[in-house]
């Protein structure tokens, strides 16, 4: 029986050590982080939430950062060689954003989920190292990282959309390089890309056709080769789209000839 005693009391001393040691280092990383901010921002404004080990093998921590004097929320990931942190991108792309906003007509935006103008990943949409922009940086608005439509059934609406927002940005100043419009329809998630000049040279009927044809294409496509590691994810090049669609119908006609002729 005193055996049993000491063996429990042991086990509880050795768990006090781990949680001590564990609590220790997560105040560790929380420091690390603060002091990191401090230096990079020159100010002493942030606060840090307790560090969540990730799940990958990547041995990052993760925490809810908040700059206490302009109200950003923002994300901090702690990995064993570096720091990485989201405040300048989130304070860009929520200044450009309210641009935008202001530029788009209200029944607009009720089709608008949400708008992220510059990248907020380094690597595309890999969550790796996040992107950093000046904090004072003004510049002239080029492109669109990201429009998020809400979820819709018919691809011709989205067309229709996709066709005023960028006019309305137009008319507004807004002339885009490059953007992306996504949105979620019939369980797929639907990544469009485009410019200004190539959606405004087609007219309304013009542009909802050819969204409604290579989403609707694209989709099925997609439903056809879907397996267990699919991400039930579609991405359309809106400019080659058209092309696409020709060839793909004419390779079908070709093969249909071939079969007749058989």
């Amino acid at each position: 029986m005193k055996r049993l005693i000491c063996f429990v009391l042991a086990a509880a001393f050795l768990l006090s050590l781990f949680l001590f040691a564990s609590c220790g280092e997560k105040e560790d990383l929380s420091r690390q982080a603060v002091e990191y901010l401090k230096s990079k921002y020159d100010k002493d404004t942030f606060t840090v939430s307790e560090p969540v080990k990730d799940k990958s093998l990547s041995g990052r921590y993760e925490l809810s950062a908040c700059s206490q004097d302009d109200g950003i929320d923002f994300a901090v990931y702690v990995y064993p060689l570096f720091i990485t942190d989201s405040y300048s991108v989130t304070k860009a792309n929520r200044g450009a954003g309210e641009k935008i906003r202001s530029v788009l007509d209200a029944a607009t935006l009720e089709s608008v989920s949400s708008i992220v103008v510059f990248p907020v990943y380094d690597d595309g949409d890999t969550d790796f190292r996040f992107t950093t922009l000046p904090i004072e940086w003004e510049c002239e608005m080029t492109g669109i990282d990201n429009i998020v439509l809400s979820d819709c059934d018919d691809a011709k609406a989205v067309g229709d959309m996709i066709g005023r927002i960028v006019a309305e940005l137009k008319a507004g100043g807004i002339t885009l390089e490059s953007v992306r419009f996504t949105f979620g329809m019939n369980g797929y998630t639907v990544s469009i890309t485009t410019d200004s000049d190539y959606v405004l040279s087609l007219n309304g009927e013009q542009l909802a056709e050819l969204v409604g044809k290579a989403v609707d294409g694209a989709v099925e496509k997609a439903k056809r080769s879907e397996n267990i590691f699919s991400d039930r994810s579609v991405k359309i090049d809106l400019n080659t789209a058209s092309a696409n669609a020709d060839e793909e119908t004419g390779a079908t006609e070709s093969a249909a000839d071939n079969g007749n002729k058989r």
